[in-house]
């Protein structure tokens, strides 16, 4: 199963995001899953743990994917449009993270229901 989102026909490589936001203050780690939209197709949602004590807000997040995102132009093109923080993101019966089951969680959250 491919990880690209197609938001707004550009086509995000979550692990270039999940990188990105793994450099913001406070963020232990972080998966990118796309949700439904009924604009773009699908739009951009980020799961984060943050580290312990950590303050960061949704907003310091976006303020530090704006930023960064001006500092290296062309880097990407789509920042997350959702935040969602967890304590544990959920395992597969491998121990890898489950994006399906954070896609899951995020379409029913912030999902596009017809």
């Amino acid at each position: 199963m491919s990880n690209m989102i197609n938001s707004g026909g550009i086509a995000v490589m979550p692990d270039i995001l999940e990188t990105a936001i793994k450099g913001c203050p406070g963020i232990d780690n972080v998966v990118i899953v796309p949700v439904s939209d009924q604009v773009y197709y699908q739009a951009i949602c980020a799961c984060v743990i943050l580290k312990p004590d950590a303050r960061t807000a949704e907003n310091d997040i976006r303020q530090f994917c704006v930023t960064h995102h001006n500092d290296k132009p062309g880097l990407f093109t789509e920042l997350p449009k959702f935040y969602m923080f967890f304590d544990a993101l959920p395992e597969t019966c491998t121990g890898k993270t489950s994006r399906m089951d954070l896609q899951a969680l995020a379409e029913k959250k912030f999902g596009y229901k017809a």
